[in-house]
Protein backbone atom coordinates (compact mmCIF):
# COMPACT_ATOMS: atom_id res chain seq x y z
CA UNK A 1 0.00 0.00 0.00
CA UNK A 2 2.74 2.43 0.94
CA UNK A 3 4.63 1.73 -2.30
CA UNK A 4 1.50 2.60 -4.27
CA UNK A 5 1.08 5.81 -2.30
CA UNK A 6 4.73 6.76 -2.72
CA UNK A 7 4.41 6.26 -6.47
CA UNK A 8 1.30 8.44 -6.74
CA UNK A 9 -0.81 10.21 -4.17
CA UNK A 10 -3.35 10.99 -3.16
CA UNK A 11 -5.30 7.91 -4.21
CA UNK A 12 -8.83 6.82 -3.50
CA UNK A 13 -9.71 3.54 -1.82
CA UNK A 14 -10.95 2.19 -5.16
CA UNK A 15 -7.68 3.03 -6.89
CA UNK A 16 -5.68 1.31 -4.16
CA UNK A 17 -7.97 -1.72 -4.01
CA UNK A 18 -7.91 -2.20 -7.78
CA UNK A 19 -4.11 -2.00 -7.85
CA UNK A 20 -3.73 -4.45 -4.95
CA UNK A 21 -6.43 -6.95 -5.93
CA UNK A 22 -4.51 -8.52 -8.81
CA UNK A 23 -1.22 -8.85 -6.90
CA UNK A 24 -2.47 -9.77 -3.44
CA UNK A 25 -6.01 -11.12 -3.81
CA UNK A 26 -6.97 -9.11 -0.73
CA UNK A 27 -10.64 -8.43 -0.05
CA UNK A 28 -11.92 -4.86 0.34
CA UNK A 29 -12.19 -5.34 4.09
CA UNK A 30 -8.52 -6.29 4.32
CA UNK A 31 -7.38 -3.20 2.43
CA UNK A 32 -9.69 -1.00 4.50
CA UNK A 33 -8.38 -2.47 7.76
CA UNK A 34 -4.77 -2.01 6.65
CA UNK A 35 -5.42 1.63 5.76
CA UNK A 36 -7.11 2.29 9.10
CA UNK A 37 -4.18 0.74 10.99
CA UNK A 38 -1.70 2.75 8.95
CA UNK A 39 -3.62 5.93 9.80
CA UNK A 40 -3.59 5.02 13.51
CA UNK A 41 0.20 4.61 13.33
CA UNK A 42 0.55 8.00 11.65
CA UNK A 43 1.81 6.56 8.36
CA UNK A 44 -1.15 7.59 6.20
CA UNK A 45 -3.35 10.67 6.05
CA UNK A 46 -7.01 10.30 5.09
CA UNK A 47 -8.79 13.32 3.65
CA UNK A 48 -12.46 13.40 2.77
CA UNK A 49 -13.25 14.85 -0.63
CA UNK A 50 -16.96 14.76 -1.34
CA UNK A 51 -18.08 11.17 -1.01
CA UNK A 52 -14.63 9.65 -1.36
CA UNK A 53 -11.59 9.51 0.85
CA UNK A 54 -8.12 10.34 -0.39
CA UNK A 55 -5.11 8.52 1.04
CA UNK A 56 -1.60 10.01 1.17
CA UNK A 57 1.61 8.87 2.85
CA UNK A 58 2.81 10.83 5.87
CA UNK A 59 6.08 8.91 6.15
CA UNK A 60 8.95 9.08 3.73
CA UNK A 61 10.09 5.71 2.44
CA UNK A 62 13.29 5.75 4.52
CA UNK A 63 11.29 6.55 7.67
CA UNK A 64 8.95 3.61 7.05
CA UNK A 65 11.83 1.21 6.46
CA UNK A 66 13.45 2.27 9.73
CA UNK A 67 10.17 1.91 11.63
CA UNK A 68 9.52 -1.57 10.24
CA UNK A 69 13.08 -2.67 10.97
CA UNK A 70 12.78 -1.58 14.60
CA UNK A 71 9.37 -3.25 14.90
CA UNK A 72 10.68 -6.51 13.46
CA UNK A 73 13.74 -6.59 15.70
CA UNK A 74 11.61 -5.82 18.74
CA UNK A 75 9.24 -8.71 17.95
CA UNK A 76 12.00 -11.19 17.14
CA UNK A 77 14.43 -10.32 19.91
CA UNK A 78 12.03 -8.97 22.52
CA UNK A 79 13.30 -5.40 22.39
Amino acid sequence: IMNLLWEQSPQTFTQLFDALKADTGWAKGTVFTMLERMEEKGAVRIETSGRSKLYSPLWEKEQAVGHETESFLSRVYGG
